[in-house]
């Protein structure tokens, strides 16, 4: 009678987590922030977190952009974009780190004067 017990409670165990899986996974996807100051729109935006890279074409001077990722694995940030006052010329910028989890996270990368870029990370706020 014990073991019919425990085999039952095993099979709504594994078939909630069946059905709930994909609410799982969808709500881990963490964000990247990217923000200008720089004083001119910067272009060709690539977002790099491991194996995943993120684009955005083009980005003007004081406009935001958030862009989701789901950031399978522990890495650092790597960004190559080009500022529209350098003709063409990449900047790259590496650094920040990312540590995969449930735990979901916004990184915001701030492009500001001299090409430099400042990377801070949050916590996001869950959603109810």
């Amino acid at each position: 009678m014990k073991r019919l017990l425990l085999l039952a409670v095993l099979a709504v165990i594994v078939w909630y987590g069946w059905h709930h899986l994909g609410d799982l996974k969808s709500k881990s996807l963490h964000d990247a922030v990217l923000v200008n100051h720089s004083g001119h729109t910067i272009e060709r935006i690539r977002v790099k977190i491991g194996p995943e890279t993120l684009v955005r074409e083009s980005l003007a001077d004081g406009e935001s952009a958030t862009m989701t990722f789901k950031g399978d694995q522990d890495a650092a940030f790597e960004i190559v974009y080009q500022p529209k006052v350098t003709n063409g010329a990449e900047r790259h910028w590496s650094g920040g780190a990312f540590t995969h989890g449930p735990v979901q996270s916004r990184h915001t990368f701030e492009f500001v004067a001299d090409d430099a870029v400042i990377w801070t990370s949050a916590l996001k706020e869950r959603s109810k």
